[in-house]
């Protein structure tokens, strides 16, 4: 088939990514080197045999702390199987949004502040100081457009939001 493909240009999670790969290069020195699967070494050995030495002593350990629990408590612990237990609970029932609790945001907040303090001076020894704050106001205005979607209510469909480029932590958020 030969037909027409527009390019929107490189796509923002790809683009994301390779911002992360540079920065973590840069931060640790050492550049990724992509090997050819057929240029590396063969996998280990599987299904061998195994010597059995009997119970392992954590095993043992843990039947003995479990027999003195049941006779201290005076209750045996009767397992039931899966197959054997009852009916859960109805789940996947509809919940309604009344958006983000002001203490969740208040939080979510003081632990941005706080992150990009420590980020910032971690990443300026590392990087240099320009390079740091470059990254981490990409990272904040990546940030802030999430928070406002998430505040106007605009996130209400299946694709997460964007997380924090260069951050230690990921922020994904998705509504059902």
């Amino acid at each position: 088939m030969n037909y027409f493909v527009p390019n929107f240009g490189l796509d923002q999670n790809v683009q994301t990514t390779l911002d992360n790969t540079n920065l973590a290069e840069q931060i640790t020195g050492h550049k990724w080197q992509y090997v050819d699967p057929k240029d590396r070494p063969k996998a280990n050995k599987v299904d061998y045999y195994v010597p059995n030495f009997g119970q392992d002593t954590e095993i043992k350990q843990t039947l003995d702390l479990e027999a003195k629990a049941e006779k201290k408590l005076n209750h045996k612990w009767n397992f039931v199987a899966k197959k054997d237990r009852p009916k859960p609970h109805e789940l996947d029932y509809f919940v309604p949004s009344f958006g983000v609790d002001a203490d969740i945001a208040d939080t979510r907040d003081s632990e941005t502040q706080a992150e990009a303090q420590v980020w910032s001076t971690r990443l300026g020894s590392q990087i240099g100081k320009e390079q740091a704050a470059a990254q981490i106001e990409k990272d904040a205005f990546v940030y802030r457009q999430d928070a406002e979607k998430l505040q106007n209510g605009l996130c209400n469909s299946q694709a997460p939001l964007r997380h924090f480029v260069g951050s230690s932590k990921l922020f994904e958020h998705q509504h059902s």
